[in-house]
């Protein structure tokens, strides 16, 4: 028998966020064959998984807005440092690709063969997204 996954928080509100996304991808489906009954449905079922992510894990907008901040300020010392650690680029290319992320994974390969230089003003985009 398999045993169960440790509990962490962050899983869960990744699972509801996957079922919210589920129900987003199934509704747009529904209405575009036509039965606007089960697009409702579905509509309703993903409201009701975002609304336990908003009420319960009390994620909202100033959340939102802080973890974007942090991941682009990880995005860019990451940018910064690849070219200089090629060997740590390559084991954080291989757990990005563990995590089914291989685009991002390619990206870090190709920030680690190319030698930059960013002084202390220059904001490297390379892997920040914020901007798109």
């Amino acid at each position: 028998m398999k045993q169960a996954p440790e509990f962490r928080p962050s899983a869960l509100v990744a699972r509801i966020a996957d079922v919210a996304d589920s129900a987003r991808d199934a509704r747009v489906q529904a209405y575009a064959a036509g039965n606007s009954n089960l697009g409702a449905r579905l509509g309703d079922a993903e409201v009701r998984a975002l609304q336990v992510l908003v009420e319960r894990f009390k994620l909202g907008h100033d959340d939102t807005t802080d973890e974007l901040r942090d991941a682009n300020a990880l995005a860019d010392a990451l940018t910064e440092l690849m070219p200089r650690a090629p060997k740590l680029a390559e084991v954080l290319a291989q757990l990005l690709d563990r995590r089914e992320r291989p685009d991002l994974a390619e990206r870090v390969r190709q920030l680690a063969a190319k030698p930059q230089q960013v002084s202390g003003n220059e904001r490297p985009q390379e892997l920040s997204h914020a901007d798109n």
